[in-house]
């Protein structure tokens, strides 16, 4: 779908526009790329860029921004997309939700918009406003942001979720499938449903085969302005791209083709909370994150994937999910729908640190009564706010691992039977 764009630079009457045009021209060009990469060429940006105005009441006022346009010969009523690059101005961008009509008075009489509308302040030839910019354009399409629910205050970050474009991404990532789903760029197929216990197969949303999976929580009832409404809730699980970490100084600008850049973050399943709500006549998701290591509690995403051989469960509605095998492009889960009463959790025996050259041997003697094989994960340093990262954590019996300093530290070990048992020891050291 082709959707024609205006963008209105505008710049403090008191300054002078330090873009150059071909500037200009390779950030809507690399934003419009962008948008063709992650819809898999289901969208298309065609921009028209004015001149620029001298406005210094345009980062409160928009009326005297669509205004200048209007005067300049633009026809405000031939776009589906209205941005405003605030070039000198400091603030928070903007956007609506979707779609609405807005009247833009001039001296031949209203002019009538039916198109989404947006700004970014401090428009400028970096990767940061490209990423503003496809955030908020993300608006336009109904998009909410990409939240996470965190274990640490208890309470969601709206922006929490640094793997997705809707959230707090560091690096220039795609939106997630959910959203993908919601505006039909990934399909019923792409997105599959899954109602009965399994083995499921997921692929990077980034990915030439993207493969993602949903599952019913199940109806939830709540209460609107007195009345009861009932809505079907869901899980999302999706993987993403392994992250790498950018060494070069400098804007680094992640343009579309190249590798997405962010630093901390673990290659594992993303399990997402998602809901629906109407929201200025649009039926569209809301989409949460959920922290599948709570042991190392943090406000943002982070150190949130369902790692290998760990198993995220929701047991009000009677889902479980393991990670079996987690590689670059593709992933193995089981699912189990249902309660797990037959299954008995491992036992552990003894945790040990022996020396071991400047570091420790760390091993732990655990079973499992129903034979299951064990997955055995090893928490060095990770605190209260600290990402599990990977020089934090270790997995497997025995392991090998050297502090930075040496101050004594609980290290405590996880040992999951991969079916939603799982028990907790640790070792002083």
């Amino acid at each position: 779908m082709l959707f024609r764009s205006l963008l209105i630079l505008v710049h403090p009457t008191d300054s002078a526009p330090e873009l150059l045009a071909e500037e200009v021209d390779s950030i809507t060009a690399d934003v419009a790329a962008w948008f063709e990469e992650v819809s898999y060429g289901k969208v298309w940006l065609n921009w028209t860029v004015t001149n620029w105005y001298a406005l210094d009441e345009a980062s409160h006022s928009r009326q005297i921004v669509y205004q200048a346009a209007a005067a300049d010969g633009h026809d405000l009523t031939q776009y589906d997309r209205m941005v405003v690059g605030l070039h000198g101005y400091t603030g928070r961008s903007s956007s609506t939700q979707g779609i609405h009509f807005y009247n833009v008075t001039t001296d031949d009489g209203d002019v009538q918009m039916l198109v989404s509308r947006c700004d970014v302040k401090g428009f400028a030839n970096t990767s940061a406003s490209r990423r503003t910019l496809t955030h908020e354009l993300g608006h336009s399409f109904g998009l909410s942001h990409a939240m996470f629910n965190g274990s640490l205050t208890g309470e969601v970050d709206q922006y929490g979720n640094q793997l997705d474009t809707m959230g707090s991404s560091p690096g220039w990532r795609h939106f997630g499938a959910a959203y993908k789903h919601q505006m039909g760029w990934l399909d019923d197929q792409q997105v599959e449903l899954v109602t009965q216990s399994g083995e499921y197969t997921l692929r990077t949303i980034e990915g030439e085969a993207p493969h993602a999976l949903r599952i019913s929580k199940g109806i939830v009832e709540r209460v609107k302005n007195g009345e009861v409404i009932t809505e079907e809730h869901f899980l999302f699980l999706e993987v993403r791209e392994p992250p790498e970490t950018d060494d070069a100084p400098g804007d680094d600008s992640s343009r579309p083709g190249d590798l997405n850049v962010t630093t901390g973050a673990l290659n594992g399943v993303i399990v997402n909370h998602v809901r629906p709500v109407d929201q200025f006549g649009y039926n569209k998701w809301v989409v949460t994150a959920l922290d599948a290591t709570p042991e190392t509690p943090t406000a943002s995403s982070g150190d949130f994937q369902l790692l290998q051989g760990r198993t995220f469960s929701d047991s009000e509605a009677g889902i479980h999910i393991t990670a079996l095998n987690v590689t670059d492009n593709e992933t193995t889960v089981r699912i189990v729908l249902g309660e797990q009463s037959a299954n008995v959790a491992p036992t552990i025996t003894s945790v040990e640190a022996v020396p071991d050259n400047a570091g420790f041997l760390f091993s732990v003697d655990a079973t499992d009564s129903d034979g299951d094989g064990l997955a055995i994960f090893w928490n060095f340093e990770a605190g209260l706010n600290q990402l599990y990262s990977p020089e934090r954590k270790g997995d497997g019996t025995p392991l090998e691992h050297t502090f930075p300093d040496d101050e004594g530290r609980r290290v405590h070990v996880r040992v999951s039977d991969m079916r939603g048992g799982g028990a907790v020891g640790w070792v002083d050291v």
